[in-house]
């Protein structure tokens, strides 16, 4: 699911997110920064 969510946002990088999943998602780069 990771490795899907990383290929949406290289596909979308503007896409509209909420700012819990913004939040989430730089805690998870911050948390594993090998997947970014």
């Amino acid at each position: 699911m990771q490795r899907a969510l990383w290929a949406h946002l290289d596909a979308h990088p503007d896409a509209p997110m909420s700012p819990r999943l913004g939040a989430a998602l730089r805690r998870a780069r911050a948390a594993c920064p090998v997947a970014v």
